[in-house]
């Protein structure tokens, strides 16, 4: 996916044209590592992924901009302790402020899980300045404050863990 997804953006922001052999020389390679099994993969304590609880499903969340085009796009992942389930991205028209748009990515996870009926859910986010204010919102005036009462009114038929 980090192959196809890189491919398209230097597409889109006209840093290179699109090499195939490349593409699907990165794919082979991540699809690789995927396949090794869990005793050889290794992660540094503190940094990386780590896969949900059983019986709960971790969605991470990410966005990105294009200022030329005044588009921002939001999408997620969703995994559960063993398995891929499902992904999602989303345009997002006129807006160019980077917490904002992280912010809306984190909400449409919580709208993406309600409508796949998602019961327990983990929610991962890479902006740490989303969840600082998640946090403090009950005395938020920051620019995303609709935003997170947005987040936190949605998740009510579900239970689990929000940045």
């Amino acid at each position: 996916m980090w192959a196809i997804w890189t491919s398209r953006n230097n597409i889109t922001h006209d840093k290179a044209s699109l090499d195939l052999l490349v593409s699907m020389k990165k794919t082979r390679e991540a699809l690789a590592i995927l396949e090794l099994p869990r005793v050889q993969a290794r992660t540094l304590p503190g940094f990386g992924w780590h896969p949900p609880n059983e019986g709960c499903i971790k969605i991470n969340t990410d966005a990105g901009i294009s200022m030329e085009a005044r588009l921002a796009n939001v999408g997620g992942i969703a995994c559960s302790s063993s398995a891929f389930i499902r992904s999602w991205c989303k345009p997002v028209h006129g807006v160019t402020d980077t917490l904002v748009v992280e912010a809306m990515a984190l909400r449409e996870a919580v709208v993406f899980a309600k409508l796949h009926g998602f019961e327990r859910v983990e929610m991962e986010t890479d902006s740490k300045e989303v969840v600082h204010l998640r946090n403090s919102r009950r005395s938020s005036r920051s620019l995303i404050a609709l935003v997170l009462l947005d987040i936190e009114e949605l998740p009510a038929s579900f239970e689990g863990n929000m940045p």
